[in-house]
């Protein structure tokens, strides 16, 4: 590795560290604003939240991944205190009825994205309990075992081995993954890579090292992603209604318009002959403002959908409820579970506080 890469990725884990501690203190901060009662958003309708993994604590999972995965008993904390708060729990596909509710008791949605299987087997019983409906979008190519999840191949690739050889498009480069360090910084690398280049055929590679070191990319998805039978029992349970997530989970933005159109009707085709229902959801894979924008919004429309949620991180306001393809979002992040920020993160506060703070920088 270069000293001019080493520098660039050693500067990019502290920006990453410097960005936890300000998140942290802006939340913070909004959790005693919002306590006070002094924070009132009145455009506000209610907020739709994004979960991924809900599942006990794993000391050996993606370090990476820590903002993607809540605890069961954190997701009972945050419906009881959401409760607490006053919030109705409704479904996705009857936001649409909200323009026409004058409610002054916001909503909240639960939706959990890529179709893990532990959202049946811990989410499932905290949301029958409560009695709170949800949506899962699922990608089509994970449930048929057809698309590898390249962010835990890469993971798996830095964690089993002491060093790897790969092309990163300047000729196969030597990685070291000796330390810890090493390693974190080699899985931010590929994952810049993979974002930052043709996605399909940067996965291709990938894979194609990963068994090349005797990985099996596709043993993540066997593990973690629910199957068709499964899917079929969940898409029966009366709190549950199953979205599309695209096919291959790569960002909408970067496709050409063809295979936009693929990946969108292909998805929700699969899924309403596998489950013999109406699929009007869909969620856009990763789906910030770079991923996902008016091309993409229309392109869901025109494939049949009637809903579309992004991750742009707000609550769902006046204007957003007739913009129903390009919902904003809130992330219940895995390294802040704390009852108090729960309000805050509902409020909307904190992604005030963080836009002005990028805008002022």
């Amino acid at each position: 590795m270069t000293h001019c890469v080493k520098t660039k990725l050693q500067d990019s884990a502290a920006s990453m560290k410097l960005k936890a501690l300000i998140k942290t203190a802006i939340l913070e901060a909004s959790s005693l604003w919002t306590a006070s009662g002094l924070y009132k958003n009145s455009a506000m309708h209610g907020v739709i939240f994004t979960l991924h993994h809900v599942r006990p604590s794993q000391p050996g999972s993606n370090p990476q991944q820590k903002n993607l995965e809540i605890t069961p008993d954190f997701l009972d904390l945050a419906i009881s205190t959401l409760r607490d708060l006053g919030y109705r729990f409704i479904r996705l596909e009857e936001l649409e009825a909200e323009a026409k509710d004058h409610s002054v008791q916001p909503f909240a949605v639960f939706t959990l994205d890529d179709g893990y299987r532990d959202n049946v087997t811990y989410a499932l019983p905290v949301f029958a309990r409560h009695q709170v409906p949800f949506t899962i979008f699922v990608c089509s190519g994970f449930i048929r075992r057809t698309h590898s999840m390249w962010w835990e191949t890469a993971f798996e690739l830095v964690q089993q081995r002491q060093s790897l050889h790969f092309d990163f498009g300047e000729g196969r480069e030597h990685v070291a993954l000796a330390s810890p360090d090493a390693r974190d910084a080699a899985y931010q690398r590929l994952s810049r890579f993979i974002m930052n280049s043709d996605e399909a055929k940067a996965i291709d590679k990938l894979n194609q090292t990963a068994s090349d070191c005797g990985i099996d990319p596709m043993k993540p998805v066997d593990e973690t992603i629910l199957d068709e039978t499964e899917l079929i029992a969940l898409s029966r349970h009366p709190l549950a209604t199953i979205g599309a997530h695209s096919v291959s989970h790569r960002a909408m933005a970067r496709l050409t318009q063809d295979e936009l159109t693929e990946e969108l009707t292909s998805s929700r085709h699969y899924l309403e002959t596998l489950l013999s229902q109406e699929i009007c959801t869909f969620a856009f894979p990763y789906g910030h403002r770079a991923e996902a924008g008016p091309r993409e919004f229309a392109a869901a429309g025109a494939s049949g959908f009637k809903l579309a949620v992004t991750t742009v991180q707000a609550p769902v306001c006046n204007e957003d409820v007739t913009s129903a393809l390009q919902l904003p979002r809130v992330n219940i992040d895995g390294r802040w579970q704390r009852r108090r920020y729960v309000a805050a993160l509902a409020s909307g506060l904190p992604f005030r506080v963080l836009g002005t703070f990028a805008n002022s920088r």
